[in-house]
């Protein structure tokens, strides 16, 4: 698995919760 694309889906799931939050 490429840890590179991981952590983009990381990021991206972290800013989806961060903007649900407000």
């Amino acid at each position: 698995m490429d840890p590179l694309k991981l952590s983009a889906q990381y990021n991206y799931y972290l800013g989806y919760i961060y903007r649900r939050n407000y």
